[in-house]
């Protein structure tokens, strides 16, 4: 796997985004995978765009501080509405790059 480049669309400074909702990516021949961590106190949308990708699903994986939430597997058709991230929580994202 290697990372990915990513560009964020809310002109926060690196400090900010320190303190706010960080976002990585790495791909291989056979996957994309977005991991988003939010170390804020409020929910965040995430509407992650993968350039050269069509989105048809997405397998996501949410971890919170709260019980059961741990790696909580559902799936995605479609990223353009969003993710929702809880405060302190986090999101990996995994797209089969077809």
């Amino acid at each position: 796997m290697h990372r990915l480049s990513v560009e964020r669309g809310d002109k926060l400074s690196k400090e900010q985004i320190a303190q706010d909702l960080m976002v990585s990516a790495f791909a291989n021949e056979k996957q994309v995978v977005l991991v988003a961590i939010n170390y804020g106190n409020e929910e965040r949308v995430l509407r992650p765009e993968i350039a050269g990708l069509k989105v048809k699903n997405a397998e996501v994986y949410l971890t919170t501080g709260d019980k059961g939430v741990d790696m909580k597997h559902t799936k995605v058709k479609n990223l353009k509405k969003g993710l929702k991230i809880p405060a302190r929580g986090m999101v990996t994202v995994v797209v089969a790059n077809s």
